[in-house]
């Protein structure tokens, strides 16, 4: 039973014992430019190599060139001790997970290789120079140039930090990572800070705009430039009410209205002949040519089943015969008189 338990003990501590490692912020490069010795470099062999190393520790008053490098340490690829090799030879680079603190102590060591021809700063007698100092250094992409004057030797080096991708800011602390998704619509500048693409807003650009708005609470702006409506309007900016469906010769001021225009009635307002001034409706059913009345009276014109009254000109040469059926039931006294009125006009 041991047997089957102690696995899973070994792989419960090797979990616990995994440590998630921070994310790099930023990069220091140095490159060596140039190096000259009056040592003999290569004693025993004519194809003898040399290389550099770097160590970055925090800021020291009195530098230790011992281990440990608190911020990094890198090395060269074994070079050619020719100048052209040395000058062509790619930059070292030290991963930075913290904020960039400006001030470092650099110590920058040449090395010459082991007889085996491997990089090894084991024996002292390999050294060739060593360099410690103090630096300040400002993120940015532009190179600080050196040129280290020894006793035996001449080391000419350059160096900068520059912040990796969606990294931002003069410590290289601030994440911005532009995006235009679900999640955000946004560019960054130089120092992390998020920029809204156009028609996007709120503090993730996550909030369309809608120009001229969507109604106020009539809908939503859904997309840039785009508004859905609620239910009940509709138009580009959600600002026209739906009228009541079936609605013929209506407006609306509030959705699912129907308010008749003049000359029309009923729930739907489809029927025509309606006389709002007087209250009740004429229906037409034939058309001739009556006599003109007398000048400054009124002539009956219609169309289809709705009746204008329209002031009668005396040039007009038309003459019509109307027959009017009125709605019995509705009547009223003064709908009686104004009867009389209308007859004095329609023969």
């Amino acid at each position: 039973m041991a047997h089957l338990f102690l696995p899973w003990l070994l792989l419960a501590v090797s979990a616990q014992t995994v440590v998630t490692q921070p994310p790099t912020k930023a990069v220091f490069e140095l490159k060596v430019h140039s190096f000259n010795s009056s040592r003999i470099i290569c004693r025993q062999s004519q194809d003898c190599r040399i290389f550099f190393r770097m160590c970055l520790k925090h800021s020291q008053s009195v530098i230790n060139p011992e281990p440990p490098c608190t911020y990094g340490n890198a090395s060269t690829d074994a070079l050619s001790a020719d100048p052209s090799s040395i000058s062509e030879s790619a930059p070292m680079k030290v991963n930075v997970s913290f904020k960039w603190p400006g001030s470092f102590s650099l110590i920058l060591e040449a090395w010459i290789t082991d007889s085996s021809g491997l990089k090894s700063t084991g024996d002292q007698n390999n050294l060739l120079s060593r360099v410690a100092s103090l630096h300040r250094q400002t993120v940015g992409d532009q190179w600080s140039q050196h040129v280290h004057q020894g006793n035996q030797s001449k080391l000419g080096f350059s160096y900068r930090v520059v912040c990796i991708e969606n990294y931002h800011g003069e410590d290289c602390s601030a994440y911005c990572r532009p995006r235009n998704d679900t999640f955000g619509h946004f560019h960054c500048d130089s120092k992390g800070s998020r920029h809204c693409l156009e028609g996007w807003s709120g503090q993730y650009c996550t909030d369309p705009i809608c120009a001229g708005g969507c109604g106020e609470d009539r809908g939503i702006c859904e997309s840039p430039g785009k508004c859905k409506c609620h239910e009940g309007w509709e138009g580009k900016h959600c600002d026209m009410c739906k009228r009541h469906p079936g609605c013929l010769h209506g407006t609306c001021q509030q959705p699912w209205q129907c308010n008749c225009k003049e000359g029309w009635g009923g729930l739907y307002c489809n029927q025509g002949g309606f006389d709002h001034g007087a209250g009740w409706p004429v229906r037409l059913t034939c058309t001739v040519t009556p006599p003109p009345p007398a000048a400054g009276g009124f002539l009956q014109s219609f169309s289809r089943k709705m009746v204008q009254v329209l002031p009668y000109e005396e040039s007009a040469q038309s003459k019509h015969d109307v027959w009017v059926d009125f709605y019995e039931e509705h009547r009223t006294e003064q709908q009686v008189q104004t009867d009389h009125t209308m007859s004095a006009f329609i023969p």
